[in-house]
């Protein structure tokens, strides 16, 4: 079963954190949708600094994602977070 939930939180981020065109963030959805294959999780979470982030935080706890790469500062900023978080700059790096 595929997470839409996650393509359209990923599609939205390419658009407006990474200044993608909406022509070249469908792309890369589309390259990419195979591979996301994780289950919608269960709300459990609710201790991230920003409600709306609750959603990442199950997705990547309740599918044991070691990383979660984001612009966002908040989550960025949190040390409480129960996985290690990365920045775009730390994927670049790892792509080269």
């Amino acid at each position: 079963m595929r997470d839409n939930y996650l393509l359209g939180e990923i599609h939205e981020a390419l658009i407006s954190g990474f200044n993608f065109t909406p022509s070249e963030a469908d792309k890369i959805i589309q390259l990419i949708s195979p591979f996301i294959i994780l289950y919608a999780p269960h709300n459990i979470y609710r201790l991230s600094k920003d409600a709306k982030d609750n959603y990442l935080y199950d997705l990547c706890i309740q599918n044991g994602c070691h990383y979660l790469i984001t612009i966002d500062k908040e989550i960025l900023s949190d040390k409480s977070a129960p996985f290690i978080r990365k920045t775009d700059a730390w994927l670049k790096k790892k792509i080269k």
